[in-house]
């Protein structure tokens, strides 16, 4: 019981950490991908990450400006991360989708450990797979800037993960 108890905990510290809200179902529009945001063949052509649609691409302009980047880096980068995002939603969504057939197994009154292990090793490859494809951005992005705008980058990029 204690430790079912614990699963469940962490479980739900995960998913309240992951801004998942395991009791709202976000509805599926036509012609946009399960958050709400256009599919990628409805997608105009600009940077695109999930959250972006909200603010239209500003991010992706702000991000040329402090990068100070010229034409050709910017129609690589916007490449590059169209590609990303692309693919890593994908897998963000497969993550998502385990984490909730985790937490409802974890809810049942008799939930099956050995569902649950396994589950939580597809978590595992899922969040792996979601490394790599983020390793290779970095690798991918690394040949397209600057030294100097790399250095830029990853203090943006650290500013962003620390608040500031």
């Amino acid at each position: 019981m204690k430790k079912t108890a614990i699963t469940t905990l962490m479980i739900m510290t995960g998913l309240t950490a992951s801004g998942i809200n395991a009791s709202a179902a976000v509805p599926t529009v036509p012609g946009s991908t399960n958050n709400g945001a256009p599919s990628a063949e409805a997608r105009p052509s600009m940077p695109c990450e999930p959250r972006m649609w909200h603010n239209r691409g500003q991010m992706g302009i702000r991000m040329n400006e402090r990068l100070n980047l010229n034409q050709e880096q910017r129609n690589s980068f916007r490449e590059l991360r169209r590609k990303f995002f692309d693919q890593s939603i994908t897998e963000r969504r497969d993550l998502m989708e385990l984490r909730k057939e985790l937490a409802e197994e974890s809810f049942r009154r008799s939930p099956d450990q050995n569902k649950i292990s396994t589950l939580a090793d597809r978590i595992g490859r899922e969040h792996t797979k979601l490394a790599k494809t983020q390793s290779r951005f970095f690798s991918e992005l690394s040949s397209i800037l600057t030294p100097e705008q790399l250095q830029t980058f990853m203090k943006m990029r650290e500013n962003r993960f620390h608040g500031v």
